[in-house]
This record gives structure tokens, C-alpha cells and sequence, in this order.
């Protein structure tokens, strides 16, 4: 309780500087977000979780709100321990200071015993404040900012357009630069053929058989294509099905632990969840140098999630364009959260959290 109590002091204590930043910052655009993503970052620890930046007024409110509130919360989490230790030590001060010296709130000591007596209840009053209240009021705060930076339901719904229509253009791509190509290809192969089968059947019947080759090959990247939509293994076999075949080729060994109630998932959250394990597999066998991996699945009433853990170096980090923001992309379309832990030595999570509805 006293660590909690140390925690949220020390939590408030930074939020009223972030405070003071928050309000001298308010008319500085840049600047002021700076200071909101250094809060959504606190806060999302605090809160266990990770919150997304948001861009609507209401970030404006945070300001005025963090930079009033988080001020007085952070004197008043200094301040009482300072109260604390004058209360335990009252009857100390009762008998070094000279009369006249008011140390207490209320009755007013006039020995010893009273003094004693006084401290120990203005000590048990201040504890309970700081054993109570305090880590109430730190998770307040963090609940404030969390409400208040993380995108409203307009622009996760914008965001999730942007991504679907990003994987759209993936799509396209795949299909103008691969498949098309591969057609085309075919397509001038056979004309040849046609052209030569009367002068040359030989030359002609290995255009065929090039051609043939090109057929099969246009078919297995089609495949690709279509598993990257939603892979064939979540019909044939289910969500934790397909995370224990990816456990299974993984590099690096691997548990795969799953709840219950789990075959009645959205197709989108199925896919979603097994585009994460398969990317954080990728991502421990290539950078991770872990000697085992733990994945775990489990459900409750609204949501599902899923965590993926190793024993590697840590430090991983997000990057631009990388597999870890591809990810983020990805589960924020689906109202979901994403959190990555990794200290520097290890251990790594990723858990991922996805609304059953999705």
C-alpha cells in the first residue's frame, strides 16, 4: 500500500509539471501536443494500456483541465507527507517548541499523552489519504487524459477507412505489379506459341509448358494474396488452431495458451489477431534472441485479446512503416488497443485487446 502511495505521489508530482507545461503551452499548437503525448504515454502506464493521439477540441480541454487540476493534485500529493511526519513526531515538537506554537488541527495538546494521542489521529487520517486517496485521484487523472487525447468515435471510424482503404491499394498493387504482370507474360507466350506451332510444334509446345509454369505460379501468389486477406487456416482450423500451426514453424519454441469461447469470433477480429501473433513471431525470430516464447489468447464478456511475451534482449520499438506500427494500424481500425512493453534486457509483451464486437 505505502509503494502504491509512493507511485501515485510520484505520478502526480510529474502531472503537475506536465501541468504547468500544459497551460503555458496551450496557445503554442506544436509544443502543446509534446506535452499531451508525454501525458498519454504516462497515463497509459499508469492505466496499463496505450492511448492513441486524438485531434479534436477536445485536447483543448485536457489543457485547461490537466493545467488547473493537476497543480493542486500535485501539491496537495507532496504536501502530505510533510503532515504525515509532523503528526508522528508531535509530541516531539510539543516538548522542543515553546508554548504558544500551534502544531495540530482541532483540540489542542496540552501534555504529553494528548499530544500522543492528537498525533496518532491526525497521522491515521493523513495515511488514509495517502493509502486511499491518492492513488484514486492518480488513476483520476490518468482517466482524465485518457478521455479527453484519445480519438473520438469519428476519427477511429475515419482511421479505419484510411486503413481499409490502405489495404485496398495494397491490394491493387499486388495485383497490377504481380498478377497482371504474370498474365500478361502468359498471354504473350501463348500468342507466340499460337505463331510458331505450325512452323516450329516443338518451340511452340515449350511456350505452352512456359506458359503452363506461369499459370501455376500466378495461382500461388493469388493464394498469398487471399491469405493476406484472411487466411484459409482460420476457416479449416479456428483462431487458436492457426496461432498453435504459426507456434508450431516458429523459430524461436513456443507455448501457445488459450481460454475458452473462442470460436465465435468476428472473421475481422480472427484475422486481425492472427496477422499480431504471426508479425510478433517474425519479429522474436529475427531481432528478439529469446530462448522460448509464450503466446496466450483469452476472452472475456466485451473483448478478446491476446499477448505475446519472450525472454529476448528487449528494446523494441516502434518505427515508421515497421511491422509493430503495421500492427497498430491494423488494431486501431477495429477499436482495439495495443500495448508493447520492453525494457532494455527483457522481457517483451505485446498485448493486443479487440472488442468481441468488432
Amino acid at each position: 500500500m505505502v509503494r502504491e502511495s509512493l507511485r501515485a505521489t510520484g505520478y502526480l508530482a510529474v502531472g503537475a509539471g506536465t501541468a504547468l507545461l500544459a497551460l503555458v503551452t496551450l496557445p503554442l499548437g506544436p509544443y502543446g501536443r509534446r506535452v499531451a503525448a508525454v501525458e498519454r504515454s504516462r497515463a497509459g502506464r499508469r492505466l496499463g494500456t496505450t492511448i492513441e493521439a486524438g485531434e479534436s477540441p477536445r485536447v483543448l480541454l485536457w489543457h485547461l483541465g490537466h493545467g488547473l487540476s493537476g497543480l493542486v493534485l500535485g501539491y496537495l500529493a507532496l504536501g502530505l507527507w510533510p503532515v504525515l511526519l509532523l503528526a508522528l513526531g508531535l509530541p516531539l515538537w510539543w516538548r522542543l517548541l515553546p508554548g504558544g506554537v500551534l502544531l495540530s488541527f482541532g483540540p489542542v495538546a496540552t501534555g504529553v499523552p494528548s499530544a500522543l494521542l492528537l498525533g496518532l489521529v491526525q497521522a491515521a487520517l493523513v495515511l488514509a489519504l495517502l493509502v486511499v486517496a491518492l492513488p484514486r485521484l492518480a488513476t483520476g487523472q490518468a482517466r482524465l487524459a485518457e478521455v479527453l487525447l484519445r480519438p473520438t468515435a469519428r476519427e477511429r471510424g475515419e482511421r479505419a477507412v484510411l486503413a481499409h482503404g490502405d489495404e485496398v491499394h495494397r491490394i491493387e498493387r499486388d495485383l497490377h505489379d504481380g498478377t497482371q504482370a504474370q498474365l500478361v507474360a502468359i498471354s504473350l507466350r501463348l500468342g507466340l506459341a499460337e505463331r510458331a506451332f505450325s512452323a516450329n510444334p516443338a518451340g511452340a509446345l515449350d511456350l505452352v509448358r512456359e506458359a503452363h509454369d506461369g499459370v501455376e505460379q500466378a495461382l500461388v501468389d493469388l493464394r498469398h494474396l487471399v491469405h493476406g486477406v484472411h487466411p484459409p487456416v482460420l476457416t479449416e482450423r479456428g483462431l487458436v488452431g492457426a496461432v498453435r500451426g504459426l507456434a508450431a514453424r516458429c523459430g524461436v519454441p513456443t507455448s501457445v495458451r488459450a481460454g475458452r469461447d473462442l470460436d465465435r469470433l468476428a472473421p475481422a477480429v480472427e484475422a486481425a489477431l492472427y496477422f499480431v501473433v504471426a508479425e510478433a513471431l517474425t519479429n522474436v525470430t529475427r531481432h528478439g534472441e529469446a530462448s522460448e516464447v509464450c503466446v496466450r489468447i483469452g476472452r472475456s464478456r466485451r473483448s478478446v485479446w491476446v499477448s505475446v511475451r519472450d525472454d529476448g534482449r528487449g528494446g523494441a520499438a516502434e518505427r515508421v512503416g515497421g511491422g509493430l506500427a503495421g500492427i497498430r494500424r491494423r488494431v486501431a481500425a477495429l477499436a482495439g488497443r495495443t500495448r508493447l512493453t520492453s525494457p532494455p534486457g527483457g522481457p517483451t509483451e505485446l498485448r493486443v485487446v479487440l472488442p468481441c464486437g468488432s
